[in-house]
């Protein structure tokens, strides 16, 4: 019970790690042969329980569960079944599942049987009478090309699969030394970022909207856009493309975009008091899909307005 998942009745990470560990610690094989991970998360899965409900999420994940273990059986001609440990399928996290295969004799063995899950996995599940699409984002680590501790392996598989979901989700990213590289330096900007907030290391900058009349006349007060950037007290002005993505998927966006639509807000108010006519007129500040999707964001924009 310790080594099994309780929902899907699956192994979980504990029978992943050991299963992973144990084979790292076989001797190498001599023509090359060796085994494979993938990683998986499920696509929109938060939108999928918030509009059916958790105990619907449950069954979905489930089914997905099924479906993994349907598509590995029977074995894969890819695998000799007598090589090593064969196959694994597990639910590892939330909605997070991994596969480990055995007896390949390449990685290209591995990419097949990847390809073969996603294609199954992206047919809908028939869901309280409803037909639900759930597609997966997947990592691949072959056993050549990661560490020899199987935590290693597990973080490496995961980093290729934030790839994947990066990439537009529904597919397979075999890991690359480099993404572990790309993987901390976002960890480094989020924690900077963080920080950030907190000392009021960001300002907005604002880009003028200039109007061109029919009779050539041209109106410079037409409007600005809100453009926020980053001080950093090491690195200097962030330009938003290295650290807009990093708040979205860490869910900084939220207080980030608050912040710019605040003090946005704020200097649009002093220029009308302070200019008048030759004040800007309309002002734009861009807003993230993350802040579309928050049912609280209506509420900001309510408490901004009548404050500024």
């Amino acid at each position: 019970q310790a080594r099994t998942d309780a929902l899907t009745r699956m192994p979980n990470r504990d029978a992943v790690l050991e299963q992973l560990q144990q084979m790292r610690a076989r001797p190498a094989a001599a023509d090359g042969a060796g085994f494979a991970l993938l990683f998986m998360n499920c696509d929109r899965f938060r939108q999928i329980n918030d509009a059916l409900g958790q105990a619907a999420g449950d069954r979905l994940l489930v089914q997905v569960g099924e479906r993994i273990r349907a598509t590995l059986r029977p074995p894969s001609d890819h695998i000799d079944p007598h090589a090593g440990t064969g196959q694994m399928a597990a639910r590892i996290g939330a909605d997070e599942f991994a596969v480990v295969l055995d007896g390949l004799r390449s990685r290209d063995d591995a990419e097949r049987v990847a390809l073969r899950l996603l294609d199954a996995l992206a047919r809908p599940h028939a869901l309280d009478g409803q037909d639900v699409t759930c597609t997966l984002s997947m990592g691949l680590v072959w056993s050549g090309d990661t560490g020899d501790v199987a935590d290693a392996m597990l973080r490496d598989a995961s980093i290729a699969m934030v790839e994947a979901k990066r990439a537009g989700g529904a597919r397979c990213v075999a890991f690359e030394t480099a993404m572990r590289e790309r993987a901390a330096r976002r960890a480094d900007i989020e924690s900077d970022l963080r920080q950030a907030l907190l000392e009021e290391q960001l300002f907005v900058v604002y880009q003028p909207v200039v109007g061109l009349g029919a009779d050539g006349a041209t109106d410079h007060a037409a409007g600005v856009e809100a453009l926020v950037r980053w001080r950093h007290p090491v690195r200097g002005v962030v330009p938003p493309i290295e650290f807009i993505q990093v708040a979205e998927e860490s869910g900084l966006i939220g207080p980030l975009g608050d912040f710019v639509l605040r003090r946005a807000c704020r200097d649009f108010g002093a220029w009308q008091r302070d200019l008048g006519e030759r004040a800007p007129r309309l002002l734009a500040v861009n807003l993230s899909r993350a802040q579309l999707a928050d049912p609280g964001w209506p509420g900001v924009v309510r408490d901004v307005l009548p404050q500024t």
